[in-house]
């Protein structure tokens, strides 16, 4: 009897975990590969200067779309411009520790956070949204098109 209860609480924990996405296995299972033109021109995008400090020190950035410009920035701000970019345009989330480097209120401190987010096209050159935040929106871990890109 000791065994079965032993067995059936280990099943339920593993059902748990499984359920919640422990050990990042969610997100690896969506995980697909982009067409390595794209892989080399998001490598690039994100070593150029940002208006993010601390995006250098990121080893990996993980990477949401092809999707509109639209549901990108409103899966990883909560709001959306009143501007239509077409085309496809992807999410790029660097994790690390990132401040802005953009121009705030007097008296106002710089945001800073663990998660930072670019809405980024390889063919539009205006159309760029940034956003941070200390967790990845759950709208953002709907997203189709998960991939991981290493910048080593």
């Amino acid at each position: 009897m000791k065994r079965f209860t032993l067995t059936g609480l280990a099943v339920l924990i593993a059902l748990g975990c499984a359920a919640c996405g422990a050990g990042g296995t969610h997100a690896a299972a969506r995980s697909h590969a982009l067409p390595p033109t794209l892989v080399k021109q998001i490598q690039a995008a994100v070593r150029k200067p940002s208006p993010i400090s601390g995006v250098l020190s990121t080893k990996t950035v993980e990477v949401y779309g092809p999707a509109s410009h639209r549901v990108l920035e409103k899966a990883s701000s909560g709001s959306s411009e009143s501007l239509h970019y077409s085309g496809d345009w992807y999410l790029i989330v660097r994790r690390g520790h990132f401040a802005g480097n953009l121009p705030v209120p007097p008296g106002a401190k710089e945001p800073r956070a663990r998660i930072a987010m670019e809405v980024w096209s390889p063919k539009a050159a205006a159309g760029r949204a940034f956003s941070f935040a200390n967790r990845i929106p759950a709208a953002v871990t709907r997203l189709s098109g998960h991939a991981v890109i290493d910048l080593s």
